[in-house]
């Protein structure tokens, strides 16, 4: 398992984040999920992109594909996730036929990929509760931060718990790697509170 360094941890502050301060500034009411997401189409997604394209020794090429009312921005060379955003959902999103059929096959093989990784679980960028689905919204998370069972852990689902709570609330994760795998050493995830500030973590995924 890869260990996490002072280095690369100077790497995301100073080269792979982003002042969300600056982005929120623009937008007229924060608290429109609408004109949050129309943001994100129009410039923020493309943030990611650019930060996402040093994370990368080759030429990206990302799509733009919305799955359960979440857009997914995929990087078909890499076959892994730039990031994910979106607004929770009144209700749990249940998930549909197509995807009910596909669970057992994929996590079957999803298993498989992480048998080597014990400190690894099966993550949801967007968790279930949020209407997140399977497919290319799993990724190898760190067991502890998953499962809340660690001051991280609790924190981070602190911060579901928040989308949850909070219908129509504006959340995203963004996965940043240090290699060419779909394994990101850090996750960013954040959401917009009911007051309109903006609260973001950067995790350890390692």
């Amino acid at each position: 398992m890869t260990l996490i360094t002072d280095e690369m941890r100077h790497r995301v502050r100073v080269d792979l984040s982003l002042e969300y301060e600056n982005f929120l500034a623009q937008i007229d009411n924060v608290l429109l999920p609408a004109q949050i997401v129309d943001f994100a189409d129009a410039k923020l997604s493309y943030e990611w992109i650019d930060k996402y394209d040093l994370q990368c020794e080759k030429a990206c090429s990302v799509l733009s594909i919305v799955v359960n009312g979440y857009t997914y921005l995929w990087d078909e060379k890499y076959e892994r996730v730039v990031a994910v955003y979106g607004i929770s959902p009144n209700i749990n999103k249940k998930l549909p036929l197509r995807e009910k059929s596909r669970i057992a096959y994929y996590f079957r093989n999803f298993i498989k990929r992480l048998q080597h990784e014990s400190a690894l679980d099966t993550g949801h960028f967007i968790a279930h509760s949020l209407g997140g689905g399977l497919d290319m919204n799993l990724f190898p998370q760190n067991r502890a931060v998953n499962q809340g069972r660690s001051a991280e852990g609790s924190l981070y689902r602190k911060m579901e718990r928040c989308a949850a709570k909070n219908a129509g609330t504006f959340v995203f994760s963004r996965p940043i790697y240090f290699d060419d795998t779909w394994n990101p050493l850090f996750l960013e995830y954040g959401v917009i509170k009911t007051d309109g500030s903006l609260w973001t973590h950067i995790f350890d995924n390692a």
